[in-house]
């Protein structure tokens, strides 16, 4: 016996181990997972296989049954034991997952990966849904099966059997068209390897011949063999996969493809080029199945699973450069990671089976089930999975701590033992401690930053659209054209918004009917954005950074300048863009510069100022962040924009004649009251300049101090006569205490400015101090709270530094007595904000029952809008709106309590 046989022996063992646990894991998934009502719980294609296995014949079936003869032959020996068809796919099924998971150990014994590594590639292959659920669910599938073969046929290639490896390399052929890849894969291993022609043709030739052969016999001739790549075929599927839809459920199901191993496969950039390196032949194999994937068209969310072998050797590679005291963070990510998008545990029926495995069948009408909900479904999956691979490829790119083969210290190195000894190690440990943390904490304020808007979203998608404003804005633009709608606008005479109006536009063609979804989709994905956005100019890279985090998220949406940017639809809400045009401004200006940066900023400005006038806040900030020291947007690139402004200008005023709104269009708050705008026509058109004072510092004091609200002054009226709100206390205490923080940094930074020193924490403060007077002037003519939001967000961002600065201060000073009111008004400024941030969900939840009421009354409202909808598409448009918000739009259930009508304001 060599050395190297029990070393195999033991390897096997444990293969055949992982095998049996994998059975027995899907056997008990499969007991919750449900089964299939169509064909006496078989599938669509049961009925089909069942004939073909009762009569042990592999003549029956269809061409869809017939291209796959192994998975009912296999079943012929179960089924002459039991008597009972799906008792037989089922024996079959499980001895399918048996398989993929033996072969997959193999494959990754051919790496020599250690235990922990298989059992990680063993629990995502077994609780894939491709792999597990849909088996269980649908018995009458092959899908399990020929993916079980073609992996092993993969492992087998390196077999020193010829005929065991030909052999399952024909079962791969033989289970499904796809498994022709394997042979594929084999011929360029074999060629890589300098093996004897002769050798390879016993080896690939039969199963070429059998493919061959099985698609003549099952399609009727020669020309059935090659049907799915005809010209016409291949045209029919590009038009699929031009389609945005489609693009995107197709880069989900390709990412989760495995659960957790193929999100994290995804993100390990270096394996990608180790196992190019290596095994260059993997790279056709991955180039098989993404082309049959790509003929597949509709059904390429399935050929996905395929690719079971890729990520396996992925895995493989990845898992040699990782050290043993990380790996444990990476398996604990991606189980996390698989129970999230895979949900094994979750009961399937025949809707959940199209609206989680099939959802574009579901969106395009082919599927035998109908679901107005897709979109709330959909949206936070794409939002989770393209979080999650974005944050393995942060932690990947990270990797230089956790490669086994990188020396230590030489403090650490074996050597003689000394009394300092153990202190350098102590130190060593810590200092890897805190390396290992100070990675994590970027993507951790990520991850929360997902969260937060992902619960914004969950409110969202319980508000339909609305009648008012939203309504009208789309039957204005729902006969013309994108150019139609943007010379219409031009012609306005106090305000010039065309970019508003295209942007309704293309988002209603490309809904097609389905208006809630885009809609809602897109100003869900805005809120995520703009959370995103917030915490890359954080940049946090400590662990104070990381605790001010969930605190500025709170006051970005808990501020009630953003309110109406999150709760106010037109149904794209322009003041919710401008504040991501704001803050993508800032982000540019943090970067790097180049020609490309700059050329982006004109086009942001540009689109900017077309989109809301609000816009001109972008140069605002492009200046301002370039004397605070921010260098991306350089002096070449502030003339750029200010060219872009000043022909903004021209065109407004010259050529377009187009003026600003006066102040007697609306009406406006002044004082304790709102007034008419024959009110104020009364009061100030001789003399509006006391107006616009008031106007300005009111719009000033609303962001600082949460009062007054509208320009009325809602906290001291209620003092005055009795009737204060608990959440107009909350609001205005929290402000002020944040404002106090905020100004007590300035007055400590405030003299290293004056002399030019300027810190990197510094720029952020800088640039709300510069945005805050320039958004107050965009008020002057007459108070909204929405108006201030670019102001809101900066401000969240600078009184985000202050408390940072608060608690570096306090952690300093602790345990000095000193520190306990710095500890108690940091304390009480995160529960306010984080009680505004809840009160924002409830004011949308108290939102969704207004809009509705709205719908219940919209003939009246047609009546008094003077608006006529005589045309078969505004007819259907209305239709389409009125049945998403009264029937398709569940409302939410009412909570029965009377305290969150005063604790929350519903007035945001």
């Amino acid at each position: 016996m060599t050395a190297d046989e029990p070393d195999s022996a033991r390897r096997l063992a444990i293969n055949v181990a992982l095998g049996i646990a994998a059975v027995m894991v899907w056997t008990l998934l499969s007991l919750v997972t449900g089964r299939i009502n169509v064909h006496d719980g078989l599938g669509f294609d049961g009925g089909e296989f069942s004939s073909m296995i009762r009569g042990f014949t592999l003549k029956g079936g269809d061409q869809a049954t017939r291209v796959s003869p192994l998975f009912p032959a296999l079943a012929w020996l179960p089924y002459a034991l039991t008597g009972d068809v799906i008792r037989s796919l089922a024996v079959v099924n499980g001895l399918s997952i048996a398989v993929l998971v033996f072969a997959a150990c193999v494959l990754m014994d051919g790496r020599r990966s250690e235990t922990p590594w298989k059992v990680f590639v063993a629990l995502n292959l077994t609780l894939a849904i491709a792999f597990s659920k849909v088996a269980a669910f649908v018995p009458g599938s092959a899908e399990l099966c020929a993916m079980a073969a073609l992996t092993l046929a993969v492992a087998a290639c390196s077999a020193s059997r010829p005929l065991v490896t030909a052999g399952t390399h024909v079962a791969a052929v033989m289970a499904l068209p796809i498994g022709l890849v394997a042979p594929l894969y084999g011929v360029v291993r074999a060629t890589r390897l300098r093996v004897s022609a002769a050798r390879t043709a016993v080896m690939f030739a039969p199963a070429v011949l059998m493919w061959v052969f099985v698609q003549w016999w099952a399609r009727g001739g020669v020309a059935g063999a090659v049907e799915d790549f005809t010209p016409h075929d291949l045209f029919g599927s590009t038009g699929v996969w031009l389609q945005p839809l489609f693009l995107a459920i197709a880069a989900y199901f390709l990412a989760t493809s495995a659960g957790g191993l193929s999100i994290v496969a995804l993100a390990q950039r270096h394996a990608w080029g180790q196992l190019a390196r290596h095994s260059p032949e993997a790279i056709v194999l991955l180039c098989g199945v993404l082309a049959y994937a790509f003929v597949a068209a509709p059904a390429a969310p399935l050929v996905f699973g395929f690719l079971a072998p890729v990520w396996t050797l992925l895995c493989a590679e990845w898992s040699r450069t990782i050290d043993v005291r990380a790996r444990w963070q990476w398996f604990a990510a991606g189980a996390l990671l698989l129970l999230i998008t895979q949900r094994p545990l979750a009961h399937m029926d025949l809707m959940s089976y199209f609206v989680d495995w099939h959802p574009y069948d579901v969106y395009r009408g082919s599927a035998p089930v109908q679901y107005g909900q897709l979109w709330e479904h959909w949206i936070p999956r794409f939002l989770v999975t393209a979080v999650a691979v974005w944050m393995m490829s942060l932690a990947a790119r990270s990797r230089g701590a956790f490669v086994s083969g990188t020396a230590p210290p030489d403090d650490v190195l074996p050597g003689p033992a000394s009394p300092e000894a153990p202190h350098r190690q102590a130190r060593t440990a810590r200092t890897f401690a805190l390396t290992i943390a100070r990675r994590w904490i970027t993507p951790v304020a990520y991850v929360y930053a997902v969260l937060v808007a992902a619960a914004a979203a969950y409110f969202l998608f319980g508000l339909p659209i609305q009648l008012s404003d939203s309504f009208g804005n789309l039957l204005a633009i729902q006969s013309d054209s994108v150019w139609e709608v943007f010379k219409r606008q031009l012609s306005q005479s106090a305000y010039l918004r065309p970019l508003l109006h295209v942007q309704l536009k293309i988002v209603y063609e490309l809904a097609a009917g389905n208006y809630f979804g885009w809609f809602r989709g897109l100003q869900a994905l805005q809120v995520l954005a703009a959370a995103l956005l917030t915490v890359r100019l954080l940049r946090p890279r400590r662990a104070s950074d990381l605790m001010v985090v969930p605190c500025c998220l709170a006051m970005v949406l808990g501020l009630h300048t953003f309110a109406g940017a999150i709760r106010e639809a037109f149904p794209i809400n322009t003041f919710l863009t401008l504040v991501l045009c704001c803050l993508a401004a800032a982000n540019l200006a943090q970067t790097r510069g180049g020609w490309l940066v700059e050329a982006t900023a004109g086009m942001l400005l540009a689109f900017s100022l077309l989109t809301l006038e609000t816009g001109v806040l972008v140069w605002v900030i492009f200046v301002a962040a370039y004397l605070a020291g921010y260098k991306g947007v350089s002096r070449r690139g502030l003339l750029v924009t200010t060219a872009v402004l000043a022909a903004y200008f021209v065109l407004r005023v010259t050529f377009l004649h187009v003026g600003a709104p006066a102040f007697d269009e609306r009406s406006s708050g002044f004082g304790f009251a709102v007034l008419e705008p024959s009110e104020l026509v009364a009061r100030f058109s001789g003399n509006p300049l006391p107006l616009y004072l008031y106007n300005y510092a009111s719009a000033v004091l609303t962001v600082l101090f949460a009062e007054p609200r509208g320009g009325v002054w809602q906290f001291v009226s209620g003092i005055s006569q009795g009737s204060l709100q608990t959440w107009s206390v909350v609001n205005v205490l929290t402000s002020t205490l944040t404002t106090a923080a905020l100004g007590w940094y300035v007055a400590g930074r405030a003299r290293d400015w004056l002399r030019g020193s300027i810190a990197d924490d510094d720029r952020p403060v800088l640039l709300f101090l510069a945005i805050l007077p320039a958004n107050a002037l965009l008020c002057v003519v007459y108070v909204k709270d929405v108006v201030m939001s670019p102001a809101g967000v900066f401000y969240a961002l600078a009184a985000a530094v202050a408390l940072r600065e608060c608690v570096q201060r306090a952690t300093r000073m602790m345990p000095a007595r000193t520190s306990i009111w710095t500890v108690a008004m940091l304390a009480v400024i995160s529960a306010g904000w984080g009680w505004r941030l809840l009160g924002i969900h409830y004011s949308l939840r108290a939102a969704a029952a207004d809009v509705r009421a709205e719908w219940a009354f919209e003939d009246e409202w047609e009546a008094a809008s003077h608006t006529r909808i005589n045309t078969p598409e505004g007819v259907s448009l209305k239709q389409t709106l009125l049945d998403d918000a009264l029937w398709r739009r569940p409302a939410p259930p009412r909570l029965g309590l009377r305290w969150p009508e005063h604790a929350f304001d519903k007035t945001q």
